[in-house]
């Protein structure tokens, strides 16, 4: 952790400044892609059920 640049920002808040950028910031993991849609403990309305079928 780059202390430095934590006092910076806190002082720059305090005295009403735009901070400097926060360094020590990590990135968001990346997401796996998700069907929007897709719930398994729930069953699908998109689809007929096999009772509806007509063969």
């Amino acid at each position: 952790m780059d202390l430095d640049n934590v006092v910076e920002r806190t002082i720059a808040i305090n005295e009403g400044r735009e901070p400097p950028p926060d360094t020590n910031e990590e990135p968001p993991p990346p997401k796996e892609p998700e069907p929007s849609n897709y719930r398994p403990d729930t069953p699908s309305t998109s689809r007929p059920s096999s009772e509806n079928c007509p063969l």
